[in-house]
């Protein structure tokens, strides 16, 4: 609420800024054109919303997921087996009746006023070395109080259960979709960045093989998405989640093309000329991103909470992976054995 509605205060000044409580940390970002410079810290100064903007932000975000219709039975914490899995937007459905002013900026001042263990981050157009930027720092952000309070994680062992699970159950529809999703999850291994790029990447190449086999060669689905990574907190976590609609007749045979693409590179390796045409495209990509400003502010950001270079390290690493090496990655997830697979299906 906070975010959306300094936008309208923040466009006359040719600034933009918001504010979000993620679920491991607090970011107020903002941007500012370079013409207005000397504005550059009323970003870090600007007063709450009213009660008017917060009533329609709150029920803009009810309409959202009203309009899930029965897709938004994949939000209930009664699906238990998911982790996460977009709760915030279902508890906003069940809650919405008991929000309040006083109560959404008391978390406002919460999780900013303080601002001792704040970590600030300019990118793009800026020249540090410049006396007004300094004034301005020192004007805007020196002259912040701190309490010297300062917050770390708290880590409440929330993790997928081991073994093969599965949950199917039905729910009245609108439009009759069988709606998929897979997860493997392995935890507690030293994290590297080379894991993750491999794990990437394998997102990435089991992308391409679901949009040929399972929308071109069977026609189940519009496309399949796809994505591996890896997590650093609260613990390290390597991860690849799939997810599908396809139509519930077809569900169980589009499952199964889900499954035999998975042994397939288990057996075989992925093939060579999806891991180059990944491998380039990723390296196309990094060249592009070294000229966007947000690129810049996660490389930075990932660089003191993480320790990982990307400016020095992403390329060679990304060179390096192999066949053997993606399918050593995926080989690595399934013998961890925590892997679930829930399918909404319809009344």
């Amino acid at each position: 609420a906070v975010a959306r509605l300094h936008g309208k205060l923040l466009r006359e000044h040719l600034a933009a800024v918001r504010h979000m409580v993620a679920t491991l940390v607090d970011h107020a970002v903002g941007i500012v054109d370079p013409r207005a410079e000397r504005r550059y810290g009323k970003l870090s100064r600007l007063r709450p919303p009213g009660v008017g903007g917060l009533k329609v932000v709150v029920d803009g975000q009810h309409h959202v997921v009203a309009d899930l219709g029965g897709r938004r039975a994949f939000l209930d914490p009664d699906v238990a087996v998911l982790e996460g899995g977009g709760r915030g937007a279902f508890w906003i459905r069940r809650r919405r009746r008991d929000l309040d002013l006083d109560k959404a900026l008391n978390c406002y001042k919460q999780r900013f006023a303080n601002p001792a263990d704040f970590t600030f981050t300019f990118v793009g157009q800026i020249n540090p070395d410049d006396p007004q930027t300094k004034e301005l720092i020192l004007q805007w952000i020196g002259g912040m109080k701190a309490k010297g309070k300062k917050e770390t994680f708290v880590d409440w062992n929330v993790r997928q259960p081991e073994g093969d699970n599965k949950l199917y159950f039905r729910r009245e529809m609108t439009t009759r979709t069988a709606t998929n999703r897979i997860e493997y999850a392995l935890y507690n291994t030293p994290y590297d960045l080379q894991k993750r790029l491999n794990l990437r990447l394998l997102g990435r190449v089991l992308y391409t093989r679901y949009l040929e086999s399972v929308r071109e060669r069977e026609g189940g689905s519009y496309g399949v998405g796809v994505s591996g990574g890896m997590k650093q907190v609260p613990t390290t976590e390597q991860y690849l989640i799939i997810q599908f609609d396809t139509d519930p007749e077809r569900q169980e045979r589009i499952m199964e093309v889900i499954n035999e693409e998975i042994t397939t590179i288990l057996r075989d390796g992925p093939l060579a000329n999806d891991v180059d045409k990944e491998k380039a495209a990723m390296l196309k990509s990094y060249e592009e991103d070294l000229r966007d400003n947000e690129w810049w502010q996660s490389a930075i950001y990932r660089y003191y909470r993480y320790d990982e270079n990307l400016v020095e390290n992403y390329v060679p690493t990304v060179e390096a992976i192999t066949r053997e090496s993606v399918r050593e990655t995926l080989q690595a997830l399934v013998n961890a054995n925590t892997r679930i697979e829930v399918v909404m299906l319809p009344e």
